[in-house]
């Protein structure tokens, strides 16, 4: 019989400053020592099964390699990991006119390197109000047993809702938080859950659906009339983040200067949303026309402002993942709606809080549940123990025979 293997993500709140975060095979060893330790749990994890599978490095830090995480039975390492910062800046010189001879200073374009990296899960966060669901502190509690009860039935839901409508690019619903919303005509608080909704990292940028589309996806869902065991309020339905597509943006802006019989042409400055931002100057000439009385143009000067685009950090998270002691391995826990899986992961997310939390503290958000897998290490440990009996049983039939 195969054993199960749990791959999860450890997330650490967006608050935490990168100071604050550790490294990758501190987030490796912190489980290797939960493993080690004596005290009974619901849940073991396999000390030597304990590996990164990946992790953030602290923007402001330079990457060096990393030691890998040593147990007595087997050893893990994670390859080393890079930070590159990259910064795009466009030079718009000043446009003079002297008085009879017209100076067009250099535009100077800075492109920035081009760093490939793999991209993450995208993510969209939604709230909404949930009908007939009353308000109660131990929902503030992500460890409460209505808290659990209550996340497994609207995750369940999303996940149907948003599958049904994107397919394989969809990954899952994760419950950020459940808050208190202000009921309409009681005097009870209803319930509001904000919602991390994931994409796939490998679905292609060009399949990933607008912002406004997921929330009306979640409308619509809610104005449908099939009975379901989670209803969301249509009309609290409400966008809190989504990434920004790939868009361009050109805005024209004309300066035009006229002293008697002088003119400037157009300048046009367009400006491209992207990882840098170029702006473009084109100057036109200067025409000057002399009548009979000498006429003087003053300089011109145009200066155009860099644009600043300030973005809210993602929560950080690293991934891990190990073997679980006693847990064998059986194809409903393939499937993320299966009773077993909800329970299992349930019980494995709460023992993943109650470690790194009492390691990290407030820096840590929780722990989620990505997938279970078949674990060739007990695979070869069941087998191992099979023969090696088979052979004690062999053994004592020949002496007893002879």
């Amino acid at each position: 019989m195969a054993g199960a293997e749990v791959e999860l993500s450890v997330v650490f709140n967006q608050s935490a400053p990168a100071s604050a975060l550790p490294m990758n095979s501190a987030v490796a060893q912190t489980l290797v020592d939960a493993a080690n330790d004596s005290n009974a749990s619901n849940v073991t994890f396999v000390a030597s099964s304990v590996l990164l599978v990946s992790g953030p490095v602290p923007a402001t830090t330079t990457a060096t390699p990393e030691t890998a995480v040593t147990t007595n039975a087997a050893t893990s390492s994670s390859a080393p990991e890079t930070a590159v910062t990259t910064s795009a800046a466009a030079t718009i010189a000043a446009t003079t006119t002297a008085p009879v001879t017209t100076t067009t200073a250099p535009t100077t374009t800075t492109t920035a390197p081009t760093t490939t990296t793999t991209p993450d899960a995208v993510t969209y966060v939604v709230a909404a109000s949930l009908l007939n669901e009353v308000f109660t502190d131990d929902l503030l509690s992500t460890s409460s047993p209505r808290f659990i009860q209550l996340s497994q039935r609207v995750s369940a839901r999303c996940n149907q809702i948003y599958r049904a409508r994107f397919g394989s690019d969809f990954d899952r619903c994760i419950v950020r938080q459940f808050r208190a919303a202000q009921a309409q005509q009681t005097r009870m608080a209803g319930t509001e859950v904000e919602l991390s909704v994931v994409f796939n990292q490998s679905a292609p940028a060009s399949a990933l659906p607008m912002n406004s589309a997921v929330a009306q996806t979640l409308v619509d869902a809610a104005n449908d009339s099939n009975a379901s065991n989670v209803t969301f309020v249509a009309s609290s339905v409400l966008l809190i983040s989504g990434p920004g597509t790939a868009t361009t943006t050109a805005t024209p802006e004309t300066a035009v200067t006229t002293n008697a019989a002088t003119s400037s042409a157009p300048e046009t400055a367009v400006t491209t949303s992207a990882a840098a931002t170029i702006a473009a100057t084109t100057t036109a000439p200067v025409t000057t026309t002399t009548a009979p009385v000498t006429t003087t143009t003053a300089p011109t000067t145009t200066t155009t402002a860099p644009t600043t685009t300030t973005t809210t950090p993602d929560a950080v998270t690293y991934v891990v993942a190990a073997s679980l002691l006693n847990e064998v391995f059986t194809d409903d826990l393939l499937s993320t709606s299966s009773p077993r899986f909800i329970q299992l992961s349930q019980r494995v997310s709460a023992r993943c809080n109650q470690i790194y939390r009492a390691r990290f503290g407030s820096d840590f958000d929780r722990c989620i549940v990505r997938q279970f897998s078949s674990s060739p290490v007990t695979e070869r440990r069941w087998t191992f123990s099979f023969f090696k009996l088979l052979r004690h049983f062999l053994c004592r039939f020949w002496f007893s025979w002879q």
